[in-house]
């Protein structure tokens, strides 16, 4: 869905699989909601420590998540439309693959800071920090095969356990700091 400008192709699609489409977007609405609340718990942590660099990661964590919930709606639009036997037109593909970027775009920035702000003298806290700032090197590369794709999803969940794992043993260590 985030790399065809083939208008007949996507209509095609999306008229014969259009309810696996929106049963899919509403798996990622799930899944939106589990990393915004993931990133507001980073933040709330990295505030203690970094809390300009905390906001502004904050800021565009959600801007993420606002551009991923609006492409999963556009999305589900156009798989009811095309089910619904309207043709689709290219700018809506348009539209779609640049949600698609700017969601990207926006969370490597706000994984780099707070990749930034988690930065300090524990292994742990180091490890996590190395593997958010691993994330935007894939990410970058992705749109130039579908292996780095879907490596970029797959570290994505990384990144969710990951930074679960730190909160939580940040929580264990110190419940008072969060």
């Amino acid at each position: 869905l985030e790399t065809s400008f083939d208008v007949a192709r996507m209509t095609t699609f999306l008229q014969t699989h259009g309810a696996t489409v929106i049963n899919l977007m509403i798996v990622d609405n799930l899944f939106v909601v589990a990393y915004t609340l993931s990133f507001v718990g980073l933040a709330l942590y990295a505030m203690t420590r970094q809390r300009l660099f905390a906001i502004v990661a904050l800021v565009f964590a959600l801007l993420t998540s606002a551009s991923d919930i609006t492409e999963n709606a556009l999305t589900i639009a156009l798989a009811r439309a095309a089910v619904g036997g309207v043709a689709l037109e290219s700018n809506w593909l348009l539209l779609l693959q640049l949600l698609a970027q700017w969601k990207w775009m926006w969370i490597y920035v706000g994984v780099t800071l707070f990749a930034v702000t988690l930065w300090d003298s524990t292994r742990l806290a180091r490890s996590v920090a190395v593997l958010f700032l691993i994330f935007p090197l894939i990410g970058v590369l992705a749109p130039a095969s579908i292996t780095l794709g879907l490596l970029r999803i797959v570290w994505m969940f990384v990144l969710l356990i990951a930074g679960g794992i730190f909160l939580w043993r940040m929580s264990v260590e110190n419940p008072k700091r969060l």
